[in-house]
Formats: structure tokens, sequence, C-alpha cells
């Protein structure tokens, strides 16, 4: 199901294994679970938004973000 119901192409299917492999990982849009729930067998999982938000604020990364925004607009303006 993830192969066929993925619309950011992330997969491919391994025939001689008969299973789905995560071919393109950059390519899954972020917030999306469609392939988790599509997913009979419980193989594909998300951490929990909560655990995520508790890294970000730990590794200080919206001030990373904020930084980059800055920059890009400063150089936008050039």
């Amino acid at each position: 199901m993830c192969v066929t119901s993925c619309g950011k192409n992330v997969f491919d299917f391994d025939k001689k294994n008969k299973k789905a492999v995560v071919a393109r990982p950059k390519d899954c849009m972020v917030g999306c679970t469609s392939c988790s729930v599509w997913c009979v067998f419980d193989a594909i999982t998300f951490p929990d938004p909560q655990y995520v938000k508790d890294i970000i604020k730990k590794r200080g990364v919206l001030i990373f973000a904020k930084k980059q925004l800055e920059e890009k607009l400063k150089n936008e303006e050039k």
C-alpha cells in the first residue's frame, strides 16, 4: 500500500524480496503519515510529535532556523 499510496514517490518495490523499500527518504513530506495509516502490518511508524518538539527545543533548532531565514532575506535584498 505504501508504494502505491505515497504521493511523493518515496517507496520502491523490491521484487526479489517482495517488500517495499524507502528509496527516496528526503522526498517524504513532513507531517504526512499516509504510509503508516495504510500499512496493515504496522511496519511504518513515526515518532511522537511531542518527542520531536522536545528535540527541536533542546537542540535550538528554531534559533538556527531563524538565523538562516534572516540571512536568506538579507541576501534577497541585495
